[in-house]
């Protein structure tokens, strides 16, 4: 589960709760917005908002 730069997991019994994995905050990434695995169940693929980053395309009118 996502919430904001935070990545939790927690065990899938009754009454679970939620521990945090990583804050991605420092690492300069803002809302995770999608989290999804790979077909072999290898690979996390994470999606998230780089708020301090420009957006080129923006800038130029293309987006």
């Amino acid at each position: 589960m996502g919430d904001g730069s935070k990545l939790y997991r927690r065990e899938a019994k009754a009454g679970a709760k939620w521990h945090l994995v990583k804050d991605f905050e420092p690492f300069g990434y803002g809302e995770l917005s999608r989290l999804a695995f790979d077909p072999s169940g290898k690979w996390l693929v994470l999606v998230a908002e780089r708020p301090n980053q420009e957006d080129p395309a923006r800038e130029s009118g293309e987006g």
